[in-house]
């Protein structure tokens, strides 16, 4: 199982990858949608419950956001995010597997609360906070993953160059007042 859930890993994280460096916000809430549930199963396969169910929560928040923002109905996002923060919170106390548990918690907690802005740095900003929680999760859970360790490393080099990108863009059009709506 620790095998299979590498390889899981491995494509959950190529997932991600795509995700940030996609330039559209429905895109990237779509990969990350896909990758959330590619991670899930992963944390199932090394029971690390609280993540897989973190993941699982985030999955199914980002399909709500995807289709909220794709229809034009963004200003629901933050409900969305408060709901789905208090279902990650719920979750991670169901399914307590020790101090380690609230890494997840926190992890999603920001990248959901992150996720309901409309400015894009934002946005993978709280996805590059996940990165790097999720790293140190993986190393003190039970069954360790370290190969989804070192694959979070690269994320979160990924993740900056996306935000580094990103700002690169909005500097580019001058347009600070309508990004940071």
């Amino acid at each position: 199982m620790v095998i299979a859930s590498q390889v899981i890993v491995a494509f959950s994280d190529l997932l991600f990858v795509l995700s940030i460096l996609s330039k559209k916000k429905t895109n990237l809430l779509a990969l990350l949608c896909f990758s959330d549930l590619t991670f899930a199963l992963h944390y199932f396969l090394l029971q690390a419950n609280s993540g897989a169910w973190v993941f699982i929560v985030d999955a199914a928040y980002l399909l709500v956001i995807y289709f909220l923002e794709r229809y034009g109905k963004g200003k629901y996002n933050i409900y969305a995010s408060i709901v789905s923060v208090g279902l990650v919170v719920i979750l991670c106390l169901v399914s307590w597997q020790g101090w380690a548990s609230i890494l997840p918690m926190i992890a999603m907690s920001t990248s959901l609360i992150c996720s309901c802005f409309k400015n894009v740095i934002i946005v993978k900003s709280g996805a590059l906070t996940r990165n790097i929680l999720n790293l140190v999760y993986m190393l003190v859970i039970p069954n360790k993953s370290l190969v989804g360790a070192i694959l979070q490393g690269v994320l979160i080099v990924v993740s900056i160059v996306g935000i580094v990108q990103s700002a690169i863009e909005l500097h580019k059009t001058k347009d600070m007042e309508k990004a940071l709506n």
